[in-house]
């Protein structure tokens, strides 16, 4: 999915990697994009489209860490509030 975006234009500065805990307790990895609309969209392969990164929490995910800045191997506390509005 991060490959497919930079091939499509997106900044792989928007693009982070990011793990958090599933509905059924086991850790996995997801994309969040930062969209230009200011929003940030999770993308995951248990789901069938675009996730707002706030309506995590009603599918029961539960963010851990996420790469501070998207390309690069610093990673931080996942806080969704942070990235939704970091625009």
């Amino acid at each position: 999915k991060l490959r497919e975006l930079v091939r499509k234009g997106w900044p792989v500065e928007n693009l982070h990697l990011a793990c958090c805990t599933v509905e059924t307790g086991e850790y996995h990895a997801v994309l969040v994009a930062e969209a230009p609309d200011g929003n940030a969209y999770m993308l995951d392969n248990r789901q069938e489209g675009p996730v707002n990164v706030i309506n995590l929490f009603m599918l029961s995910y539960k963010p851990d860490i996420i790469q501070a800045v998207g390309g690069q191997p610093e990673w931080r506390e996942w806080k969704v509030s942070e990235i939704h509005s970091s625009r």
